[in-house]
């Protein structure tokens, strides 16, 4: 009888619990419903009736935080989606709200983190490039948002204690009458800033960040910093040196280059070499001067650095004067001239990497521009988010559904036993095998 008793009790008991999940899952689906309809409020109210059910249930946490992120309640959805993150951290849809609900926040860093995660989540995900534009998009924008930053508490940033390697390149004055050479003005520091941050020892400061901060300070379009303005441009870039260069055409063929070290904290200013030669000998004349300011800061390179310093990105002259108009029309936010130009480098050139690297970014650019946060996660609900549960739950069910009555599975999966394989491809009990039963304790089977 005892047994019978536990026996009915148990049955009450997994009866009692179906009972629960049946009305958890009621209640999630009935907030599916609403979300799709797009009802946040009814969704919310099911979702919550849901969790009070489960309080497990990550999909749940993740459909309720993408509802109040729909309302516009970002906090309520960061609370959720961070419950739901904790449940299942590998739930795509997941990440990406978590990073949408940053963005919007302009919390850059960590929607940046989110999309990174989400983009190694879904390495096949149809979502994945736009994502990548998005990442150069935030980028920008959270530089843009340091550099406001900086300028709000440049009375308290001490030179003092920018690090000692770091190092900024500012753009190049073009001296001369011919202004057919003013794109060598960001071309020149683009190329030092390359070959200068193959130095380990250097921590360089990123081009396009410069570029912001010339921007704010309303000298984006000329670029044009002095020895005098120069250290409170490198206090508020965290430089605790900049490369401040001319270059100046003698004659039709002759171009001289030379450059300047200046201390942020000191304003000292030192000259780092001069070089001179044709204009075809341009990128020969800016690895010597790369090598200058080396020497100038004490800094010993290995056989290593030295010869990734000698690598030249393109040899063709036109083709790198293309490419320099591009970055100028890129940091203007002329997309359509930047494109044309990077067109035209890489046509000159086609081995020219950069120039193509540049082409595809501001295409991805000029796209994510015109794409606010809302309409990406619109895009988002026309694509299934990556999510390593789901696939694998898809590989079960495709598991089930051929295996069958004639399957006949081997003790090692990876050497199943000789079978007779039907039309179908899968194992079935041969014919004229007696299949033999095991028999009770009166011989019967």
């Amino acid at each position: 009888m005892h047994t019978y008793h536990r026996l009915v009790v148990l049955v009450l008991c997994l009866a009692g619990w179906a009972v629960l999940a049946g009305c958890a899952s009621g209640f999630y689906q009935q907030g599916k419903t609403h979300l799709e309809a797009e009802e946040y409020s009814e969704a919310v109210g099911a979702f919550l009736q849901a969790l009070q059910e489960d309080p497990e249930n990550s999909d749940a946490w993740r459909d309720l935080g993408i509802a109040y992120f729909r309302q516009g309640s970002l906090d309520k959805a960061l609370r959720a989606l961070e419950k739901a993150h904790a449940l299942n951290s590998r739930d795509g849809r997941t990440v990406f709200y978590l990073g949408a609900v940053y963005e919007v926040q302009e919390d850059y860093d960590r929607a940046i983190e989110y999309y990174r995660q989400y983009i190694h989540l879904g390495r096949f995900s149809s979502m994945r490039k736009t994502l990548e534009a998005r990442l150069e998009l935030l980028t920008r924008k959270k530089i843009e948002a340091e550099i406001r930053a900086a300028l709000a508490q440049e009375q308290y940033l001490n030179p003092d204690s920018i690090p000692e390697n770091s190092l900024a390149v500012l753009y190049f004055r073009n001296l001369g009458e011919n202004r057919d050479l003013d794109p060598l003005q960001k071309g020149l520091a683009e190329l030092l800033i390359i070959d200068l941050s193959k130095v380990n020892d250097l921590r360089l400061v990123e081009r396009i960040r410069l570029q912001e901060l010339l921007d704010e300070l309303r000298l984006g379009a000329s670029g044009a910093v002095d020895p005098a303005t120069a250290p409170r441009i490198g206090k508020l870039l965290g430089a605790r040196r900049l490369v401040m260069g001319n270059f100046l055409n003698l004659d039709e063929k002759t171009l001289r280059i030379d450059a300047h070290l200046i201390g942020t904290p000191t304003g000292e200013v030192k000259p780092a070499g001069e070089v001179s030669g044709t204009l075809n000998d341009l990128f020969r004349l800016e690895k010597q001067m790369v090598f200058a300011l080396v020497d100038e800061m004490g800094i010993r390179l290995t056989r290593e650095e030295r010869e990734a310093i000698q690598e030249i990105p393109t040899e063709n002259l036109l083709a790198f004067m293309a490419y320099a108009e591009g970055l100028d029309r890129e940091d203007r936010g002329l997309y359509d001239e930047a494109r044309s130009f990077y067109q035209r480098a890489a046509t000159l050139d086609p081995d020219f990497g950069l120039a193509k690297q540049h082409l595809e970014s501001v295409q991805r650019m000029e796209e994510s521009a015109a794409v606010d946060v809302h309409t990406l996660q619109r895009q988002m609900r026309r694509h299934r988010a990556p999510d390593r549960h789901h696939r694998r739950r898809t590989r079960l069910a495709r598991a089930r559904h051929h295996i069958h009555g004639g399957f006949l599975p081997g003790r090692d999966s990876r050497k199943p036993l000789q079978e007779e394989t039907g039309a179908s491809g899968f194992g079935r009990i041969p014919v004229d095998v007696e299949v033999i039963l095991p028999t009770n304790k009166n011989g019967n089977r």
